[in-house]
């Protein structure tokens, strides 16, 4: 079983959402990834052990990349929409 600390947490632009393999990483689809408030930036997650394609091929470049902990820094910033977006009704 992976843990969080086989997770690799990154952020792109939205510019590449289209071209995302969701067959490859933690998200199924466009609309279950992160993203910041203005939309111009989203978060995808892959476990250490397979780096998609997309990443390793340099189809896409990564904004940021890092651990859950930093990302949760990230994602908890008021640039991005909550994690928990009920916690906001």
């Amino acid at each position: 079983m992976e843990t969080l600390d086989h997770i690799i947490f990154a952020t792109l632009s939205s510019s590449y959402l289209e071209q995302i393999n969701y067959s490859q990483i933690l998200e199924t689809n466009s609309t279950t990834v992160g993203k910041s408030i203005d939309e111009s930036l989203f978060s995808i997650s892959w476990y250490t052990s397979s780096i998609p394609t997309f990443i390793s091929d340099n189809s896409v470049e990564l904004n940021w990349s890092g651990s859950y902990t930093n990302w949760l820094d990230i994602r908890s910033s008021t640039s991005w929409t909550p994690l928990d977006p009920e916690a906001e009704e």
